[in-house]
Formats: C-alpha cells, sequence, structure tokens
C-alpha cells in the first residue's frame, strides 16, 4: 500500500507533487526530474498534471509562475516598480497578489 503525504501548501499537493514543482520552478526538465528522482519520464509528466489540475492552471509556466509567487517573499527594497507601487498605496497580498488603493473619499477643491 502508498502511503500517499500530502505537503502544507495552499493547493494540496502531494509530497511528490510539490518537489517535482520546486524542481520546474528551478529550471529543471521533465526528463532531468525523472532522473534525479529515480522515475520515468511518464510519472514526472503525470505529477505535473495533477499539480496543474490541483493548481487551476493549463501551462507548466503557469505552476512556476503561481509556486514562485507563493514560495517567493515581497522584497520593496529591490525592485522600483514595486516600491512605485508601494507608494501610490497599492498593498500586496500573498495568495491574492497586488490590490489598488480604495478612493479617497476626500472631495477635489481645485477650483
Amino acid at each position: 500500500m502508498v502511503q500517499i503525504i500530502e505537503s502544507d501548501g495552499p493547493w494540496g499537493l502531494t509530497m511528490a507533487e510539490e518537489q517535482i514543482v520546486m524542481e520546474l520552478v528551478k529550471g529543471k526538465k521533465y526528463k532531468e526530474i525523472a532522473a534525479d528522482r529515480g522515475v520515468t519520464f511518464q510519472t514526472v509528466a503525470c505529477q505535473i498534471a495533477a499539480a496543474r489540475v490541483k493548481m487551476k492552471v493549463h501551462k507548466v509556466s503557469e505552476i512556476v509562475r503561481d509556486y514562485d509567487r507563493m514560495r517567493r517573499p515581497l522584497n520593496p527594497k529591490g525592485d522600483q516598480a514595486i516600491k512605485e507601487l508601494i507608494r501610490l498605496g497599492y498593498s500586496h497580498d500573498v495568495s491574492r497578489g497586488w490590490s489598488a488603493p480604495c478612493p479617497s473619499t476626500k472631495e477635489n477643491n481645485d477650483d
């Protein structure tokens, strides 16, 4: 009997699926992942397909993008575009992404 262990991430990936996704984020190809894990190319392809379904994405590039966003801490000091969004009042939440600032309720008095 095979025991399936789930990761603690938001998508309910198994540990094997999450490990494969982490390898994709590092830029590895299916064949490299299969060789490193000692499994077949088909096993890796099936686990990536299962991860796509659970993450509700259609492409491997979307898996990499979403996983990387979820795991990468926001570093507002590093990127000028991020600094500008923060300056303009945008906020960031790991699960929802960027949110526009609430419109001001103050009247514009430029007469």
